[in-house]
C-alpha cells in the first residue's frame, strides 16, 4: 500500500495581510496577480499600471498566504509596469514603499521601484546595487544633496524577501526594513526630494533602463510612515506556520473542491469547507491548555477567525496543495474532562460569491464573459476576493449586463448568469484562484487517468437524472432611450404635505442611494446608462432652509456628487452652510435600459417514452441565433444516448492503492478528462470529466477520494470550426464554440 510522505496543515498566524493593507488607505497597491491587461490598483485609488516590454512573465508562483501570483521580470530583455508621471508618488516626509515577495539573484545595479530620470538624475528609487544589496536613494531639486542608504548585507539569494523603505514623517530620516527588521537607518535626509517628470515604475527606471531581473509579488505605496510595528506585522503575515503537530487524526481531515453536480446547468462550483480538529489540552505542542481557544489567556498568538489556512501533501519529495481557505469557525470543546478537541471549519473563496451582497457594479456594454466576471470580482472588497483570477479566453459577448442588480442580490447570481450564458465553468482551484473554463477547453483534452470497477466504486445510474430531451433557452432583448433625459431615479419634491426627511447638518456629508425605476411604471426596476454627471443644480437637486421647501433656497450651499451603477445611483451630499439644510429635490437623469418581451428558442432530441425539458434563462443575451446554437450544443452533450443509456456519475476510490492513484488524487482538477470502466451496469469504458471532488484523510494516512463526473461532450466525428489547428477526425470535434 502506498502512503503519502507527509500532510501539513499550515496557518497564516500573522493575520490577514489584505485587511491590514487596505485599512491603512494606501495610495497605490499592485498585487500583480493578473493574467493579462493592466496591473490593477487594489487600493481603490484608481492608479492601474501599464505592463510594457517583452520581459514580464505573469503567474509567478506566490509563497505568501494571500499572494495569488506575482510577476517575473527578465532584466536585459526589458519589461516593466508604469503608473505614469503621477505627482502622488513624489517621495516626501511620511512616505512608505512596501515590496512583497522580492526574489533575485543578480549582483548588478537594477531598479526595483522608482520615480527617477536616471541613476544619477533627479528623483528616487529602490534599487539592487552592484553586489546584490538593497539601496534607497533620493536626489533633491538642486541635485547637490542625495539621500543614499545601502543595506550592509546582500539579498540576492533567490529567496523571497519583504522590503520596506520609509521616511518618518517629521524629519527626512530613512529606514530600510528587510523581512520585518530595520536593517539600515539615517538620522535625517539631506534636503527635500525633487519633483520630476519621470514615470513611477515597477521593474525599471523610467521605462528606459536598469531593468530588474527577478520576481515581485506585491508593491504598496502609502503617503504616511507605517512604522516598525506595522512592518513587522506585515512580514509575519507573509509566512506560513506549520500547525500539523497539534492536528487530531480522528475525526479525519476532510476537504473538497469544484462542482458536485453533473447536469447541464451544473457549471458554477459549490462553496466547500475543509474540516479538522486541533488538540487543546496541555499535551499539545506548546504545553498549554486553551492554546486554540480564542480569547483564552493561553491563546496561540495570531490564531483567530479570518486567517488563511491551507493543506499541503508531500509525495516523493514534492509538495502538492490540497486546499486553501479562510478559517471561518473555531469551536473549542468545553469541559476539563473532555477530549479537548477544537473543530475547525475552513471555507474556500467560492463562499465569497455565495455570501457577498452585490449592487454597486457599473453597467457593462458589449463585454465578454471574462470581462463581466472580472468586473464582478473587482466590485467586491479586495479583502474577500479570490487570491487571483485564472480565465480561459472568452467566446461570447453580452450587449448589456448588471442592469438588473436589485438590493440583496448575491454575487453568485450574476456570476451564474454569466457562466450559463457562455456554457463555461467557474470554480476555485486548490491554489485559491478563481478559474473560468470556457466551453472549448474540455473538447480538445486527453485522458490523464484511468480507473475501473476492480479498483473503485462507480455510481452509474441509468435513470434520466442529468440528461434531457429538450432545452429551452430564453433571451431578453433590450430597448434603450434615445436621449439622456429620462429621470432614472428621484425622491418626491418636498411640500407641506410631504416634507423632506433628508436633513444635512452643518459641515456634514451624507450618502444616499436609490434604484432606477421606469418613469411610466415605478414598480418596474430598470437599468441605466449615459447618466448626467455631475448632477445639475436646480434641475437635479434643490436644498432649502425649510423641510417643506418654503424657506430660503440653500442649493448653492450644498455640493452633490454621484456614482452611477448598472441599476442604482449613490449620491454624496455635502452641506457647507452654517445651518441645517433640507434636500427638497434629488434626481438622476440618463438613458433608461428596459427588458423587452423575452424570446425562447429550443433544441429537441426525440425520445419515445420520456420528456425531460430543461429551461435556462440567459438574462444578459439578446441574440436568438446565439441562444439556438447554445441549445443545440447542450442537446449534443446531454441528450439521452440510446447506445449508452448508463453514465458514470460518481467514482470513489482509495488513493493508497498505488503511487499512481496517490498522484492522481493530488493532481486531478476540475475539467480533467479521465477514463472509467464499469462492467456491471453497462458503462463499459468511457471518458468523462472531473467536475469536483471530496477527500477524507484518516488515521494511518489513508486517503479516500470521491470524484463527481460529467459526461464526455461529443464523439470524434465532430469538429471545432473556430480552431485553426483542428483536424477532422484526428484531434478535434465538430461543435458550436
Amino acid at each position: 500500500m502506498s502512503v503519502l510522505d507527509a500532510v501539513r496543515l499550515e496557518a497564516s498566524l500573522g493575520g490577514s495581510l489584505r485587511q491590514r493593507i487596505i485599512a491603512r488607505a494606501p495610495i497605490g497597491w499592485w498585487r500583480l496577480a493578473e493574467t493579462s491587461g493592466v496591473a490593477k490598483d487594489s487600493s481603490g485609488s484608481g492608479r492601474p499600471g501599464t505592463v510594457s516590454g517583452t520581459g514580464v512573465t505573469r503567474q509567478a508562483a506566490s509563497l505568501m498566504p494571500e499572494g495569488g501570483w506575482g510577476y517575473t521580470f527578465a532584466g536585459a530583455s526589458s519589461g516593466s509596469v508604469s503608473m505614469g508621471d503621477d505627482a502622488a508618488f513624489e517621495f516626501n516626509q511620511g512616505y512608505t514603499i512596501e515590496i512583497f515577495g522580492l526574489q533575485y539573484t543578480t549582483s548588478t545595479s537594477q531598479a526595483i521601484v522608482s520615480k527617477a530620470l536616471s541613476p544619477s538624475g533627479k528623483g528616487w528609487g529602490v534599487f539592487v546595487t552592484t553586489g546584490g544589496k538593497i539601496r534607497f536613494f533620493a536626489i533633491t531639486a538642486a541635485g547637490a544633496s542625495v539621500w543614499l542608504l545601502d543595506t550592509d548585507a546582500a539579498y540576492n539569494d533567490g529567496l523571497p524577501h519583504h522590503v520596506v523603505a520609509e521616511s518618518d514623517g517629521s524629519t527626512n530620516a530613512i529606514t530600510i526594513y528587510v523581512d520585518g527588521v530595520a536593517v539600515k537607518q539615517t538620522t535625517a535626509g539631506a534636503g527635500t526630494p525633487d519633483t520630476n517628470a519621470a514615470n513611477f515604475s515597477i521593474g525599471s527606471l523610467d521605462l528606459a533602463g536598469s531593468f530588474f531581473t527577478g520576481t515581485i509579488d506585491d508593491v504598496v505605496v502609502y503617503n504616511t510612515a507605517i512604522g516598525a510595528a506595522a512592518v513587522a506585522a506585515d512580514y509575519a503575515a507573509t509566512r506560513w506556520t506549520d500547525i500539523t503537530e497539534d492536528v487530531w487524526d480522528d475525526p479525519p481531515l476532510a476537504w473538497g473542491w469544484g462542482i458536485l453536480g453533473s447536469g447541464p446547468t451544473d457549471r458554477v462550483a459549490d462553496a466547500h469547507d475543509a474540516s479538522g480538529d486541533l488538540f487543546n489540552a496541555a499535551a499539545n505542542s506548546a504545553g498549554l491548555e486553551g492554546y486554540y481557544s480564542p480569547g483564552h489567556v493561553n491563546q496561540r498568538t495570531g490564531f483567530a477567525r479570518g486567517i488563511v489556512v491551507r493543506g499541503v501533501a508531500t509525495l516523493a519529495g514534492d509538495d502538492y496543495p490540497l486546499f486553501i481557505g479562510v478559517l471561518d469557525d473555531i469551536a473549542p470543546e468545553p469541559g476539563r474532562n473532555q477530549a479537548h478537541h477544537v473543530p475547525l471549519v475552513i471555507r474556500d473563496f467560492m463562499a465569497t460569491l455565495i455570501d457577498a451582497d452585490l449592487r454597486e457594479v457599473a453597467l457593462q456594454i458589449d463585454k465578454t464573459e471574462g470581462e463581466l466576471l472580472e468586473a464582478l470580482i473587482d466590485s467586491l472588497p479586495v479583502t474577500v476576493q479570490p487570491l487571483a483570477l485564472d480565465f480561459d479566453a472568452s467566446l461570447d459577448t453580452s450587449p448589456y449586463a448588471f442592469h438588473d442588480l436589485a438590493p440583496g442580490v448575491k454575487a453568485i447570481q450574476p456570476a451564474t448568469d454569466i457562466v450559463l450564458s457562455a456554457l463555461g465553468y467557474l470554480y476555485v482551484n486548490r491554489l485559491g484562484h478563481l478559474r473560468y473554463e470556457n466551453r472549448q477547453a474540455r473538447q480538445v483534452s486527453t485522458s490523464v487517468f484511468a480507473i475501473d470497477d476492480d479498483m473503485s466504486t462507480i455510481e452509474a445510474p441509468s435513470d434520466a437524472d442529468d440528461v434531457a430531451t429538450r432545452f429551452r433557452l430564453t433571451i431578453h432583448p433590450k430597448r434603450i432611450d434615445a436621449a439622456a433625459t429620462t429621470v432614472l431615479f428621484s425622491i418626491p419634491v418636498a411640500s407641506a404635505a410631504q416634507p423632506s426627511t433628508l436633513a444635512i447638518e452643518p459641515g456634514e456629508t451624507v450618502a444616499y442611494s436609490g434604484d432606477y425605476f421606469n418613469p411610466s411604471n415605478v414598480e418596474q426596476q430598470i437599468g441605466g446608462t449615459a447618466q448626467v454627471d455631475p448632477p445639475v443644480i436646480t434641475t437635479d437637486y434643490l436644498a432649502n432652509a425649510a423641510d417643506d421647501g418654503t424657506g430660503t433656497n440653500k442649493s448653492a450651499a450644498v455640493t452633490v456628487a454621484a456614482d452611477f451603477f448598472g441599476a442604482s445611483v449613490a449620491f454624496s451630499i455635502a452641506n457647507t452652510d452654517p445651518a441645517t439644510v433640507y434636500i427638497t429635490k434629488l434626481q438622476c437623469r440618463g438613458k433608461g435600459l428596459y427588458d423587452e418581451a423575452p424570446v425562447t428558442v429550443e433544441a429537441i432530441s426525440e425520445h419515445e417514452t420520456l420528456e425531460r425539458p430543461v429551461d435556462i434563462d440567459l438574462p444578459y443575451q439578446t441574440s436568438a441565433t446565439l441562444a439556438q446554437a447554445l441549445a443545440d450544443y447542450l442537446i449534443a452533450q446531454f441528450a439521452i444516448d440510446e447506445d449508452q443509456p448508463t453514465r458514470a456519475k460518481v467514482v470513489t476510490f482509495r488513493a493508497n492503492l498505488s503511487d499512481e492513484f496517490l498522484l492522481a488524487a493530488l493532481t486531478l482538477d476540475v475539467g480533467d478528462r479521465i477514463t472509467v470502466t464499469e462492467t456491471v451496469t453497462g458503462v463499459t469504458t468511457v471518458d468523462v470529466f472531473v467536475q469536483g471532488a471530496r477527500f477524507t484523510l484518516s488515521r494511518g494516512g489513508l486517503l479516500d477520494v470521491t470524484l463527481y463526473l460529467s459526461p464526455s461532450i461529443f464523439s470524434d466525428e465532430f469538429w471545432i470550426l473556430e480552431d485553426p489547428d483542428s483536424q477532422l477526425g484526428l484531434n478535434t470535434i465538430l461543435a458550436f464554440a
